[in-house]
This record gives structure tokens, C-alpha cells and sequence, in this order.
């Protein structure tokens, strides 16, 4: 499907389902779905479908130029506040659980969210939802006993990871069928996996709570386990790990400030480099081409050299406010990063120094939750109080320079609790009161060399190359 330029984008014509149900603005979530199909042969005839897109029956023309009104069975195709279109929630799920983390996404459009559910007997464990392309909730698999709640992963397409606090468990999406428990201490952080990579074998690997790290070869089927370093007393927490784009590293990044880099291509596999940073980070590491991006307290950005068996500070520069969620890389390279004020700023890296290419502002506080890079372009990010999600659209000049100008922009009933997943021109995010959510949304994916929250659509942690516009 061909994603229109920028400046046609309001030209298009919508393709509104017509099965949305009215919903009151303050109402909560209810469940909203347009006729599942393959081909435009699968939609219910005389009802007026003229395509078969993402999945669903859609009717074309009858919305053009309508208004972010609620009740007209349409969402209005606009850049401006649209909080007021209800019609535009098209999919809620309720998971049945607490905490949810997730959304990702397989190579067939399943969604994974993870959670936590506590029985009878106040047991909590950690639980596998899964939703289908048609929006079947399938039943929930019970993983074990919970610790932190970490997103699933999804590796080559079709295998997915999900971590408790005995280890990580696998499944074939595929085939349901669900591999031996890959035994560990209590994983935190966050999976990842060389698996859509261009790497010479698929490795997933994960930070545990006794700083130990789990690599696992999913070619021969062998786990290995091993200490980088030591961390700080106490220290029990890390960032989500990162890929590079050569697949043959994993950033690795904990609490107390210790980076580490380990190798997943060649052997011997294992640490190769760490480093301790002047600071403690506020977020995970992005790669750009071998160069090593991290923020830190106080609003620094450093970029980092990797010089077996250390890293080399090659400059840093103030941000002018601390980062929110993370950082962002585009399809030229520059880092994005959104600060908690609401302000955005690009950097572009000089080899010997950074240098602030373009400024924006949302306006409104930003929360932790991470922002993700869309195609239009734009930067996408949740307020402070999770239920706001705001864009800016970005332009570039001969130069290099960066403007932004304001974008989509809606409010939604319940405060969002996990990392939205942009998929299919939907917008999936989870909610406190542990639900799974979808608004319709402008662009199809994310786009750029570091697009979402330390994972690609396929949910593996890699720092991805520019995808294609769509």
C-alpha cells in the first residue's frame, strides 16, 4: 500500500469502517470492530465495502472533510486536536489483567501483551495475552510466578519471548507450540534479539537481577550465561537492551551508570567492552554507524566510541532539559530526543561534536512512556499524565535544519501504561485498567533507524535501518 507524500496527506480519502459504534466523549472503551477479510470477496455484500485493507472491510468517499466530531461513524482526517472523534477508537480488548506491558507485533499482525494476574490464593504471575489479526482474544497462557513485568519480543517473525521471574519461555506463533522454560534469575530490563538482523545467526539475550547476562542461540539451541562486571550494591535494575544494526552487538545499560557491549556474531560470544558513565542514564543507548548515543541526568547527551576493552567519550553537549521515554534516531541518523518539558530538540552528530539542528515544542509536559518517529515525518509523544498523545510534523531544509510544526493530536479516556506499537495505520497501546487499545492513526509504521522504544514492528530491540515509506 502507497503512503502519499506529506503534503497530499489531508487529500486522501478516508476508509472509515462502517461497523464503529457511537460512543459518548467521556465514555470508557467499548468494543468497536469493522468485518474481518482476506480479499474484498470475504466483506458482507450490499453494505456498501469497496476495499479489504489491514485485514478489515472499508467503504471509501462517504468521509471526506469530515469533522473530529463524535457519532458520524467517521474519523476526521486532520492535523489539529481530534480529541473529540470518538469514532476514530477502532479496536478494545480487555486483557483480564493488571500492569500490562507490550503491545508487539508478529510477522502476521498477532498482537502480544504481557501481564500480571493474581489468583485466588494471591499468587501473581505473569501472563501471556495474545489477540489475532480478526481481533479474537485467544485464551491467556499462565507463564509462572511474576517479578517485573517486561514486554514480550518477537524474534524472526514468528518465535516469542516472554520473561517471569524464573526465565524467559518461547513460543512458535506459528504453531502454539511452546518450547522448554530457558531457565534464569529473575530477568529485568527488558529481551532482545539479533533475529531480524542481518547477523550471521540469531542470538536473544537478556540482563538478569544478579547482573548476569543470558544469551541464548536460537540456531543451535544452547544458552550461555556470564558477568560482564560487577554492578553497584543494590543495583538491580537495567535499561532495556539494544541491537545494533549490524546485529553483532548488544548494548547493554544499568541503573548505576555500567555500560556494557557484548558480542552475539562471532565466537567467542560475551562481554567485549564496558564503561562507566560520568552520570546516571535516564534511558537506553541507540547506535548510529558504530557511535553510541546515551542520556543522562541533567540533560546531557554523551556519544560514545567503542574501544575494546572500554568506550571512549568522544564529546557530550547539554539538551537544555531532562529526556523523556528515549532517544529517537532518523533515517538520516540524527538523534531526536523529547524532553519531560515538552520540548523537542535534533542533534546531529560532527564526529568530534553535536550539533542542535532544529527545536520544537509540544506545548505540554511529556511522561516517561517512549516516543516513536512516524512516517509523515513526525515525533509522536504521551503527556505526562498518559492520556494525551500529541505529534509534531517535521521538516528539512537544504541545510540540515530541523523545524516542527504542530501535528495530530487526542486525549483518550484511560491513562496508557505501555509502549505504544504503531502497526497498520493503528495506533495499539495499553492501559491502566488493563486493556489493549487501538486508535486509527496517519501513518502505517514507524520510520527511521530507531523508530520505537528500542524495538522495530516485529518487537526484537534492534536499531533498524530506514524503512521504506509504504
Amino acid at each position: 500500500m502507497t503512503t502519499p507524500p506529506p503534503d497530499d496527506r489531508r487529500k486522501r480519502p478516508l476508509r472509515v469502517a462502517l461497523a464503529l459504534l457511537v460512543l459518548p466523549v467521556l465514555a470508557c472503551y467499548q468494543g468497536i470492530a469493522a468485518p474481518a477479510c482476506d480479499t474484498l470477496a470475504d466483506c458482507p455484500s450490499g453494505k456498501g465495502y469497496t476495499t479489504c485493507e489491514d485485514g478489515h472491510c472499508f467503504v471509501s468517499g462517504r468521509c471526506d472533510g469530515s469533522m473530529p466530531v463524535a457519532g458520524d461513524g467517521c474519523c476526521a482526517v486532520i492535523e489539529g486536536d481530534r480529541t473529540p472523534d470518538t469514532d476514530c477508537l477502532v479496536a478494545d480488548h480487555d486483557l483480564g489483567c493488571r500492569e500490562p506491558a507490550g503491545p508487539v507485533a508478529d510477522s502476521k499482525g498477532d498482537l502480544f501483551v504481557t501481564c500480571r494476574s493474581v489468583d485466588s490464593l494471591g499468587v501473581s504471575n505473569v501472563v501471556l495475552s495474545r489477540i489475532d489479526p480478526a481481533g479474537a482474544i485467544l485464551p491467556p497462557v499462565i507463564l509462572g510466578l511474576a517479578s517485573a513485568i517486561l514486554p514480550p519480543m518477537v524474534s524472526r517473525g514468528t518465535d516469542v519471548y516472554a520473561a517471569f521471574a524464573g526465565g524467559v519461555v518461547r513460543f512458535d506463533a506459528a504453531t502454539g507450540i511452546r518450547s522448554p522454560t530457558l531457565g534464569s534469575v529473575a530477568p529485568v530490563g527488558g529481551l532482545v534479539s539479533t533475529g531480524s538482523s542481518d547477523a550471521f545467526h540469531s542470538v536473544v539475550g537478556w540482563p538478569t537481577v544478579a547482573g548476569t547476562v543470558v544469551l541464548y542461540d536460537e540456531d543451535v539451541g544452547t544458552t550461555q550465561v556470564f558477568t560482564a562486571g560487577p554492578i553497584s550494591a543494590g543495583t538491580t535494575g537495567a535499561f532495556p537492551p539494544t541491537v545494533s544494526a549490524s546485529g553483532h552487538r548488544i548494548y547493554l545499560l544499568w541503573e548505576d551508570g555500567k555500560l556494557w557491549s557484548v558480542e552475539t556474531a562471532i565466537s567467542p560470544t560475551g562481554a567485549r567492552s564496558s564503561f562507566i558513565l560520568p552520570a546516571r542514564p535516564v534511558a537506553s543507548p541507540v547506535e548510529v554507524d558504530g557511535r553510541i548515543f546515551i542520556a543522562m541526568e541533567g540533560g546531557v547527551l554523551v556519544a560514545l566510541a567503542e574501544r575494546q576493552p572500554t568506550f571512549e567519550k568522544v564529546w557530550e553537549m547539554s539538551l537544555g532539559g531532562e529526556v523523556a521515554g528515549g532517544l529517537l534516531v532518523d533515517p538520516t541518523g540524527a538523534v531526536t530526543a523529547v524532553l519531560a518539558s515538552g520540548d523537542v530538540v535534533v542533534v546531529r552528530d560532527l564526529v568530534d561534536r553535536g550539533s542542535l539542528v532544529g527545536r520544537g515544542s509540544f506545548g505540554a509536559a511529556m511522561g516517561d512512556l517512549y516516543p516513536f518517529l512516524g512516517a509523515a515525518p513526525r515525533v509522536v509523544a504521551m503527556t505526562a499524565d498518559g492520556r494525551g498523545v500529541a505529534s509534531l510534523l517535521r521538516t528539512t531544509d537544504d541545510g540540515g535544519g530541523v523545524t516542527f510544526t504542530s501535528g495530530l493530536s487526542f486525549g483518550v479516556p484511560v491513562a496508557i501504561v505501555g509502549t505504544p506499537l504503531l502497526f497498520g495505520k493503528r495506533m495499539w497501546m495499553a492501559t491502566e485498567s488493563g486493556r489493549l487499545v487501538a486508535w486509527q492513526f496517519p501513518d502505517v509504521l514507524p520510520y527511521g533507524r530507531f523508530a520505537r522504544g528500542g524495538s522495530d514492528v516485529g518487537g526484537t530491540g534492534r536499531t533498524t535501518v530506514a524503512v521504506p515509506q509504504q
